[in-house]
């Protein structure tokens, strides 16, 4: 076989060894080139997922509504807990979507909570309620989206989370951009003929998870039309 030198690229070899510098498709296979990988590597951004977290331990409450109770979830350690009682409970929180995430995709919300029952039983039901908004004076705060996961509870101190497919956030025509807002409630509504849980959900965390296939943009404010890679 015959080395091949960058001047000799532009030189017709036989492509099925992938040392060779060109492309080529052999008995239906295509072969990529050591070189061609390299570059591929070096210059695209292939998605991937991240999250954005918002503790549980950070939620907001107002006076008109029922607050989660921080309550002794294992020996030393408390977290709030929604309660298996006869009123709604409610947190509160934001969330502002960051640089990376890839136009014209939605994101999901995630629930991340536990029990410390011994022996529980029933389905908890997670409600979020959301609004969102665009900055700089392109968008104002739509009105409200209910969404909702129904889970089996698990084993006490399991670490559970609700289903992507559950909880899809809806942009603003369909896009979620940069510096977008959103306003959140998560809460239990132990009144639902769903939340069957016979004890109390303690709240981890809230997470937007999302689709990161940038390094982020080269803008610093609208309109968001140029990645880090072009």
């Amino acid at each position: 076989m015959t080395t091949k030198q960058i001047k000799d690229f532009t030189e017709t070899t036989t492509p099925v060894d992938d040392s060779e510098l060109l492309l080529g498709n052999t008995n239906g296979k295509t072969y990529r080139s050591k070189l061609s990988n390299l570059l591929k590597k070096v210059f695209s951004f292939d998605d991937v997922y991240d999250d954005y977290i918002v503790s549980g331990m950070n939620l907001e409450h107002v006076s008109t509504s029922a607050a989660p109770v921080l309550k002794t979830f294992r020996n030393n350690y408390s977290l709030h807990a929604f309660e298996n009682g006869g009123q709604i409970e409610s947190g509160y929180f934001t969330v502002h979507i960051q640089h990376g995430i890839k136009p014209n995709t939605n994101a999901f919300f995630h629930v991340h909570w536990s029990n410390n029952a011994a022996t529980p039983t029933g389905n908890m039901k997670w409600f979020i309620e959301y609004s969102i908004a665009k900055g700089y004076g392109a968008g104002t705060f739509s009105s409200e989206t209910v969404l909702s996961s129904v889970q089996t509870v698990g084993a006490q101190y399991e670490h559970q989370i609700t289903n992507d497919d559950d909880m899809v956030i809806i942009g603003i025509n369909g896009e979620i951009e940069p510096d977008s807002v959103i306003v959140g409630r998560v809460y239990r509504d132990p009144s639902d003929p769903e939340d069957t849980l016979d004890t109390d959900a303690f709240l981890l965390h809230v997470d937007v998870h999302y689709v990161k296939s940038r390094t982020g943009t080269k803008e610093r404010n609208r309109p968001f039309i140029t990645s880090g890679w072009s």
